[in-house]
């Protein structure tokens, strides 16, 4: 008798390999998801990009800390100027006095404020426009007089003017001591130009302080000045001597 084959009892099914490759695909793309949601980015939410920029745009970076006296050196050179017109100023001042109207100096020039000399020339096209309201005229005959700060004006004006000469004509002016540059402003100011002083500015380009206080002292200006030249040479030769 012939054996009777007989179908196992439960049949694997056709679609069981699909099933199983399915299911390795849902678990890998589940690990994938983890794995992202882990690095704070889920993958169905994607973040937006966003540009940043610096909180303080205007401070510099150092890129380390010996930067920072360069820093502190343009800063001082920023305020150094102002601060020299300023000390000029005050230097300058009692030597020339304060005067709200017109009146001739001793060497007969018409001068107005501190020491503004209203017949040098372009004077008046610096009074127009320093002072537009004040008539040039009028102030040299009298008939007005000028308030405090506009003599002020003035004088900035006229310091900044002598610095500016005295760093072109003096080589090394910004090398100089304090005291030296306010005498060889002061007397920029008071002559107009040391383009004729050779000797003193020789001296003064080499630091030899005793022999500028010597040019100085065998000057006419020193005998047309007066108090005003014995001051500066004292000075000068105070430098000398350390």
């Amino acid at each position: 008798m012939d054996a009777v084959i007989r179908p196992p009892l439960y049949p694997a099914p056709a679609t069981r390999p699909i099933r199983v490759v399915v299911g390795c695909l849902v678990m890998i793309l589940g690990l994938v998801w983890i794995g992202q949601n882990d690095q704070g980015t889920p993958a169905s939410t994607p973040m937006p990009s966003v540009q940043t920029q610096p909180v303080l745009a205007s401070v510099p970076v150092l890129s380390s800390v010996s930067q920072l006296p360069d820093l502190m050196t343009a800063e001082a050179q920023v305020e150094q100027p102002v601060e020299l017109v300023e000390r000029a100023m005050k230097f300058i001042e009692p030597f020339e006095d304060r005067h709200h109207r017109a009146y001739r100096d001793p060497r007969g020039y018409l001068t107005i404020g501190v020491g503004f000399n209203l017949d040098r020339a372009g004077a008046a096209d610096d009074l127009d426009q320093l002072l537009p309201r004040v008539n040039y005229g009028a102030l040299r005959r009298g008939d007005v007089s000028l308030t405090d700060a506009q003599i002020d004006v003035l004088l900035r004006h006229d310091t900044q003017r002598a610095i500016d000469t005295a760093r072109r004509q003096v080589t090394g002016f910004d090398t100089l001591p304090l005291d030296a540059q306010l005498i060889v402003i002061d007397m920029t100011f008071n002559t107009g130009s040391l383009h004729k002083w050779r000797n003193l500015r020789s001296a003064l380009a080499r630091q030899d302080y005793a022999s500028a206080a010597d040019a100085m002292h065998r000057s006419r200006w020193r005998r047309q000045t007066g108090q005003r030249a014995r001051n500066h040479i004292d000075l000068m030769q105070a430098l000398a001597q350390g």
